[in-house]
């Protein structure tokens, strides 16, 4: 299989994932609790101080399209296993309760 096949693979899953998520009703809890996971660890607080830091080295010339895209990787590397654990399996036991 190649790797256009996997990614393609991949993408579908995710697409899969993601409507019953949005049919279950169950994205909107889902984002709310990792958003307050995300505050309570200090991870929204290390975002904006990435992204001052990118302003300033910047000299405050950068678009907000530049800015996201300067600050993502960062900012998804920066996001707590603990975090994207309990997502995971919130994740994970949703899929289950819509199957069973």
């Amino acid at each position: 299989m190649s790797t256009s096949d996997l990614a393609q693979q991949e993408a579908a899953l995710r697409a899969s994932i993601n409507q019953r998520l949005i049919e279950s009703g169950k994205k909107d809890a889902l984002k709310h609790k990792l958003r307050q996971q995300l505050i309570e660890s200090g991870w929204r607080d290390r975002v904006k101080e990435i992204a001052t830091q990118k302003i300033r080295e910047a000299n405050g010339q950068l678009t907000v399209e530049e800015l996201v895209a300067a600050i993502t990787p960062d900012a998804r590397r920066a996001v707590p296993e603990d975090a994207k654990t309990a997502l995971l399996e919130d994740i994970r036991k949703t899929l289950q309760e819509d199957t069973a």
